[in-house]
């Protein structure tokens, strides 16, 4: 169990230190996810920031921590979850002259997006939340497993998109929307979970299982 968050900071409605503080506030609300490591990172302009809470399973060396970029800079990922054929691909890549500098899945999975885009999905056997941001086409893609074994939340607050891997973390960004959405309140008691994309806040959302953002 590892723990993710961010912050897309589309508007600038938050400075470079103000993105530092929150997305290391969600981070440190995340930490019983991650007691390993921790990470965050931010993107030169200020646009993206990431943080991370690692549980080491793959590649327990300092290899492992995210965020985790390609040796290029280009791309950029926080990821919770494990990718079980992970080996596999690497091998599948590997004919197509793809280089690793670890051994861990989350290199594999960012490569597998580099090579494939958003149809890497396809390739995938395993469960995983991820955001992964690409410094040249400024594009994020977030997705989800099948499964929805793990979680990913998300939400708007000033006009900048904001995910993590729990609710709580969410509220760490000043401007949360706190308003309780009384409609899911019903239903969460009937099932003990909730069947939509709903949350307990208003404005506040799950990723479906099997789904994926692209944001532009």
């Amino acid at each position: 169990m590892c723990g993710i968050a961010g912050i897309i900071n589309f508007n600038h409605a938050f400075t470079k230190k103000a993105l530092g503080d929150h997305v290391f506030a969600m981070g440190e609300s995340l930490s019983h996810r991650g007691p390993d490591d921790d990470g965050i990172w931010i993107s030169e302009h200020a646009h993206v920031a990431f943080a991370h809470r690692r549980l080491s399973i793959i590649d327990l060396s300092a290899a492992g921590k995210q965020p985790l970029l390609t040796t290029d800079q280009r791309y950029v990922i926080t990821f919770n979850g494990e990718i079980y054929n992970h080996n596999e691909i690497r091998a599948e890549l590997r004919k197509k002259n793809i280089t690793f500098r670890t051994s861990t899945d989350t290199e594999v999975l960012l490569e597998a997006y580099r090579e494939w885009g958003d149809d890497c999905l396809s390739h995938f056997d395993g469960m995983f939340a991820f955001v992964i941001y690409d410094a040249v086409t400024r594009k994020i893609f977030a997705a989800r497993d099948p499964f929805g074994e793990k979680p990913f939340y998300y939400t708007w607050i000033k006009g900048t998109f904001v995910f993590a891997s729990e609710l709580h973390a969410l509220t760490q960004v000043p401007g949360f929307n706190l308003n309780t959405n009384l409609d899911r309140i019903s239903e969460y008691l009937a099932l003990q979970y909730f069947d939509s994309e709903s949350t307990f806040y208003n404005n506040t959302y799950k990723l479906l299982p099997g789904s994926a953002i692209l944001l532009d």
